[in-house]
């Protein structure tokens, strides 16, 4: 279902005063020109990424794996989940950063120390539907 906003279907003056996704993604162009971008400090990790990227793409273009790529059928622990933490569990104190970033290292060290897929085998997907595999 398509929302207000993600589609070029409204006037073009109406665009402009409340533009929407679809704006926003269309008016960068098919491909941003990286010449005509004015990056700041704050951009350093666009930079950064753009530059592993530019070497992973050397590394296989010459035969060699990328910089982190892993070649093991084990589940890799990634270091994200979708833990969900109840607002009880958080103890209340009168300092309240001290006490989030206390509880934030103790979920932390707790992942950590028992991630989530270790040792657990994972099923492989189900085949692609005919239709999406085609596409």
């Amino acid at each position: 279902m398509m929302m207000y906003g993600q589609t070029p279907h409204r006037p073009y003056e109406e665009r402009q005063k409340v533009p929407g996704d679809y704006d926003a993604m269309t008016s960068q162009g098919a491909i941003a020109a990286h010449s005509l971008e004015n990056l700041g400090a704050s951009d350093r990790g666009v930079s950064m990424f753009r530059r592993l990227l530019r070497e992973g793409i050397r590394d296989v273009q010459s035969g060699r794996d990328p910089r982190g790529l892993i070649r093991s059928s084990e589940p890799q622990a990634t270091y994200g989940s979708d833990l969900i933490v109840p607002a009880t569990t958080v103890p209340p104190q009168s300092d309240e950063r001290t006490t989030l970033m206390a509880f934030a290292q103790s979920t932390i060290d707790g992942y950590l120390n028992s991630p989530p897929l270790h040792g657990r085998k994972i099923p492989k997907p189900p085949p692609l539907p005919v239709l999406a595999a085609a596409e």
